[in-house]
């Protein structure tokens, strides 16, 4: 504390005790520090207080950062929206060849005790404190960058704020704590995840269509972003491997400032997809441009635009959500990624479209009045899901009696549709896939009678089925469905469902069938889900006591 607030470079000083600021005054940390410690119990292993540091670019105003510093610290630890209201002390400083803030935080929260934990299994983390930090200062007309250090392909750690001071004040280099080889190992293959990622930010930069003219700007950016994803799967930095601005030229800033580039020309890239003519072509491009939002937003790139096309609608809000469709989807992902063929469900998709034209067909002239297809139509109901962008770019209307219109088409269309998909028979191979999917993916109010995947099953098995098998599944001994169902979570969703069955057959009034919760609990312990938690970008350890953002 009395680093923080000490008068050498000191630019201004504040306090926040119980949700609103005040400046300190002389005797401020000789009465804080009792205050904070009678709040104090047992010796966590991190301390009782965090210290986090707000860098800022090289010339920003110091009343500027000051300002965003304050808003910054409101929003983190004093607004309650992270499970609690935390106490800290917050000095800007311009000692060095740029400006910070400094935050000491008391990590016992004030309305319920909540201890501060800031990781990826918290409430708050340090990307969302990135975020955050970028999002005000953009309010405030500084350019952020909200990547990590790993994002920017920098592996080692950074220097603590203490090792820094010392370095500083002697003239001396700053000493890292070396990574262990396993530290390193795991940090690679996340730099090699953003490595991938960057090479997304590539293929939107390509939906422009100008990139056969190589010496045009999106062609310029989607060599740009090719590059960073060379040089991070070749070991390279996109930046300094420090958090303080040393080069007069850096290629981080160029990306940055290329990003920002990006944003404009993504918006023109949607209004020309936006302008084709209605066909299936155009809903290709349309979820193409959605995936690629979505490298954008895993890249840190903040804005608006993008967060409606990366944000899924989810049931009641998405006009064409279905099940099997999403499921079909999943299953062709699944047996792609294990390297198996999926040309089966290919051609079921082949098959269901065609019963999808024939029926939209015969509201051709209804959907041409309204700006739409059949086939553009078709295509909108088989994709796997639907963003918030697509939608309101589909029900937009200058004239409302048509956009009444179009309601009603849509609304009609996705009954046809879910009827033509409820009817059509999903090969048994398949199954178990899309009952995994529709498992995983269901609202958690929903229950397994729900799901028309674990319905199938369900039917299939009770007349496939042995009378003993079946008996021994309804007395709770799964054993025989092991043969049958592979996943352990759909195997006990199904004999759940069987035994459900057996009491619908005593006494109709007597079935329940269970809540797909405990289910979605058990899907998400087995290996598949195993798997994705542990090579997740996000699943990273703490890396400093003292974090420079």
């Amino acid at each position: 504390m009395e680093y923080v607030t000490r008068d050498d470079g000191v630019k201004a000083t504040w306090m926040n005790m119980n949700g609103t600021e005040r400046d300190l005054f002389k005797n401020t940390v000789a009465t804080t520090i009792p205050l904070w410690a009678s709040t104090w119990s047992g010796a966590p292993k991190r301390g009782h207080t965090d210290h986090i540091i707000l860098s800022f670019p090289h010339g920003t105003d110091v009343e500027v950062a000051e300002s965003i510093a304050r808003e910054w610290g409101q929003a983190v630890f004093a607004n309650g929206e992270f499970g609690d209201r935390w106490q800290y002390i917050a000095g800007l400083h311009q000692d060095t060849d740029h400006v910070h803030a400094h935050f000491v935080v008391n990590k016992r929260g004030v309305e319920w005790g909540q201890f501060l934990s800031i990781s990826i299994k918290s409430e708050l983390n340090y990307d969302i404190m990135r975020e955050l930090h970028a999002k005000i200062s953009t309010e405030h007309g500084v350019a952020m960058n909200a990547s990590s250090r790993l994002s920017r392909g920098i592996i080692e750690n950074a220097p603590r704020e203490t090792d820094y001071r010392a370095a500083h004040a002697q003239g001396t280099t700053v000493e890292v704590e070396p990574l262990s080889t396993v530290s390193r190992m795991k940090r690679e293959a996340m730099i090699r995840g953003f490595a991938r990622q960057y090479k997304g930010l590539s293929g939107l930069a390509g939906l422009s269509g100008d990139q056969e003219q190589g010496a045009g700007f999106m062609g310029r950016l989607k060599s740009l972003f090719e590059t960073a994803s060379q040089n991070l799967d070749e070991g390279m930095t996109l930046m300094t491997s420090t958090d303080v601005d040393v080069p007069p030229v850096d290629p981080g800033t160029r990306l940055a400032e290329a990003q920002g580039r990006l944003v404009e020309t993504a918006q023109q890239a949607w209004s020309d997809i936006q302008n084709m003519k209605p066909g299936s072509e155009k809903i290709q491009l349309e979820a193409e441009f959605a995936e690629q939002a979505r490298s954008l937003r895993e890249a840190a790139i903040l804005e608006p635009f993008f967060d409606r096309h990366t944000r899924t609608l989810e049931g009641a809000d998405d006009p064409f959500a279905n099940l099997v469709v999403r499921g079909l989807h999943a299953a062709r992902d699944t047996l792609l990624e294990e390297g198996r063929d999926g040309s089966g469900v290919d051609a079921l998709f082949d098959g269901i479209r065609e019963k999808l034209h024939q029926t939209f067909a015969q509201d051709e002239e209804r959907l041409q009045r309204v700006g739409t297809s059949s086939a553009e139509m078709v295509e909108r109901f088989l994709l796997s899901d639907r963003t918030e962008a697509q939608v309101a770019a589909w029900r937009d209307q200058e004239n409302g009696a048509v956009g009444a219109l179009y309601l009603e088409a849509e609304r009609d269309l996705a009954k046809d549709g879910a009827r033509i998909v409820e009817d059509y028979e999903v090969p048994r191979d398949l199954q178990e896939i899309i009952a995994r999917d529709q498992l995983t993916q269901a609202e958690q109010d929903k229950r397994l009678s729900d799901l028309p995947a674990i319905e199938a099953i369900v039917d299939r098995l009770s007349s496939e089925m042995s009378e003993d098998d079946l008996r021994n599944v309804r007395a709770g001994d799964a054993m025989s469905l092991k043969d049958q169902i592979k996943d352990p979570a759909v195997r006990a969703a199904v004999a759940s469902e069987l035994k459900n069955e057996a009491d619908l057959a005593v006494d109709p009034a007597s079935r329940y069938s269970e809540p797909v919760d405990q289910f979605q609990m058990l899907a998400r312990t087995t290996p598949a889900h195993a798997k994705e938690r542990v090579t997740s970008r996000d699943a990273r350890p703490d890396l400093a006591d003292d974090y420079g953002l």
